[in-house]
Order: structure tokens, then C-alpha cells, then sequence
């Protein structure tokens, strides 16, 4: 059965999550995805006593989850050919969701043709303008491999633009798939690919500094099968949760230095991040010049952990400049 609930004006909004925050004082693979995404090493899972201070909203596709400040409001594609439903999974590999009894699958119990196109989306506006998002998921997969993908992308400018979760400089991290499933597809397209039967907890973590609150920060699944590939049973989804919170749900490496620029020498990406200081923190400028004083690259409003590839510029020392609206600094970096 198709999920009911996305219809009416006020659900449109698909995601209003309201909360009031306190202040607090406290894959290596053969992609063209860069294998030391996430930029920053993860040490350990932090306890559940460590990640308290947050804030929830659910999505378990099981009924109860209807309420605009307390769950995550899918928007399904209205398109006729749209295959993603809720309901009790039956098929021979999907064949219970991970909560009963019902999850989010492209057809409850059909394959997908080649050809088709599914999605579903929803968004999440901040009333806060910094902290972290962590949107966590679980999902089996059943695709054929190298041809048809599961694609999760965001887009901060109301759908003008996407970008895709495996290849944005914005992600703040993402983890819990087997890398395995990962890959660019005959499209082009880096996503979920191939067949992964056991239940996989993923986990999406954004800054919020750099999202706003105008129109938020909007999520789209897709499933692409391209004409290529062969019916298979496509993407399972269930246990959705958003946390709005000030602690990443991994605890990091402790970063001595205020702003650190990695690797230096670089020879095809240069990552920044900024040590987390328990308050609002943002890279408002931040350029890279050559020798002589020319702006090679320049970006505004980023994140507080970014990367920009090298590839593409010349061999030899610059300087990247990065001003936040706590301090400014200036680093010597040699590209390779």
C-alpha cells in the first residue's frame, strides 16, 4: 500500500522539526570517490549517555509516526511508475521489516523493472543555526550490480540543485554501508549497487552553520534501474531517526590546532577542518592563492569541515587562506 499522509498543505513542508536547543558547554575502494572520506578518523562509538543531548524526530513507516514536530513527513514521488510503499515486505530476500511490521520498499512485494525511476524525499528546516544533523537509517539492498543504483542526494536551495551524499565536500560524514555496495554505476552515478542482505545501520551527519533556515535542508532517494540492468527487488528501508545535536555520535580524534589543513604535501585533495569549540562556527571566506598573490579558488559560507580537489592546478607551494567568524589563518600548502 502506498504511504498515506503527504498529501494536505501543512504536510507538504514534508519535515518541521521544532526544538528548543540549550547551550551547551560541553572507504578504501576502487570509485571516484576519494578513499579518505570522512576527512576525519573515528575512534570509537560514543555511549548513549554521550549523544543525550539531542533532539528526535522518527519515521518507522509502522502508523504512529504522523506528527509534523515529532516525525519525519515522507513526500513520495507522484509519478505513476513510483515503486516505493509501505507495508509488510513479502518477497524472498525482503521479507520483514526491521521493526514490524511494516517498512518503506520499492513494492512490497514485486521486483523492479528495468527503466524505472522511484523516489521519495523530505526535509528538514534548522531553528538553530549550528550543531550537528545526523540523519540514521537501516536498509537492505538488492540491485544488479555495476548498473543499478540507489542514489541519496540533499539539496539546500529547495530542488534547484542536488548534490550526491558519496561525492560532496559538505557531508560532514557518512558511514555504516559496506563498502562493497558503493560504486559508480554504467550512468555515471556513485551509489548503493549491488545485493547486501543484512540490515545495515547508516548514519548522514551535516554541520548545520551552513544550511539556513529559508528553505532547509531537503533528502531525495532514488532508485535508478537502468534499461541495461534486470528485475531485481530493489531498496528496503526502515528505522528512520534525525537527531539534532551537539555531539557527533562518534567520538574524533582531539585536534590540538584551531583550523587544521591536511595533507600537506597534497597530491589530489586538501581537506580543512575546524576544531569543535562548543558554539556557532562557520568558514565565511576562504581562498587559495599562487606565489605572485593571484586568487586561484575561492569559496564563501562553507562548513566546518570541507575538501576541495587538487587535481586540476598546477604543481607547486600556495597559500589558502581561511577566515571563520572566530579567527582568521593562513596556511603554506604544497600541491603535488
Amino acid at each position: 500500500m502506498n504511504f498515506e499522509g503527504a498529501g494536505s498543505d501543512s504536510q507538504r513542508t514534508v519535515v518541521f522539526i521544532q526544538a528548543a536547543f540549550q547551550s551547551l558547554n560541553t572507504h578504501t575502494m576502487n570509485l571516484r570517490i576519494h578513499p579518505w572520506l570522512p576527512l576525519l578518523s573515528l575512534i570509537m562509538v560514543a555511549s548513549p549517555a554521550e549523544i543525550s543531548a539531542q533532539y528526535e524526530r522518527y519515521q518507522y513507516f509502522d502508523g504512529s509516526d504522523t506528527i509534523g514536530t515529532q516525525s519525519i513527513l515522507i513526500l513520495m514521488d507522484p509519478d505513476s511508475t513510483n515503486l516505493w510503499q509501505v507495508g509488510p515486505p513479502q518477497k524472498p530476500l525482503f521479507n520483514s521489516a526491521a521493526t514490524l511490521p511494516n517498512a518503506l520498499v520499492t513494492d512490497t512485494i514485486g521486483l523492479y523493472s528495468p527503466g524505472n525511476t522511484s523516489m521519495f524525499s523530505f526535509t528538514y528546516v534548522p531553528e538553530i543555526p549550528w550543531g550537528l544533523l545526523a540523519l540514521q537509517w537501516k536498509q537492505k539492498i538488492d540491485l544488479t550490480a555495476g548498473v543499478d543504483v540507489g542514489m541519496l542526494e540533499f539539496s539546500v536551495d529547495s530542488g534547484s540543485t542536488w548534490s550526491n551524499v558519496f561525492t560532496s565536500p559538505f557531508v560532514y560524514n557518512l558511514y555504516g554501508f559496506d563498502p562493497g555496495t558503493v560504486d559508480t554505476v554504467l550512468t555515471g552515478d556513485i551509489g548503493f549497487t549491488g545485493t547486501d542482505t543484512t540490515w545495515r545501520d547508516i548514519w548522514l551527519c551535516f554541520d548545520m552553520s551552513w544550511i539556513g533556515f529559508e528553505g532547509g535542508i531537503t533528502f531525495r532517494y532514488s532508485l535508478e534501474a537502468d534499461t541495461a540492468g534486470l528485475p531485481h527487488e530493489g531498496w528496503m528501508i526502515d528505522n528512520m531517526m534525525l537527531h539534532s545535536t551537539f555531539m557527533h555520535p562518534v567520538k574524533e580524534m582531539a585536534q590540538p590546532a584551531f583550523i587544521n589543513v591536511y595533507p600537506n604535501p597534497a597530491t589530489d585533495r586538501v581537506g580543512i577542518v575546524l576544531r569543535p569549540v562548543g558554539e556557532y562556527q562557520l568558514i565565511e571566506h576562504m581562498y587559495l592563492s599562487a606565489m605572485d598573490g593571484r586568487i586561484v579558488k575561492a569559496w564563501a559560507g562553507l562548513p566546518s569541515r570541507f575538501w576541495f580537489d587538487t587535481e586540476a592546478l598546477p604543481k607547486g607551494t600556495y597559500y589558502l587562506s581561511i577566515r571563520t567568524n572566530l579567527r582568521s589563518e593562513t596556511f603554506p600548502i604544497v600541491i603535488q
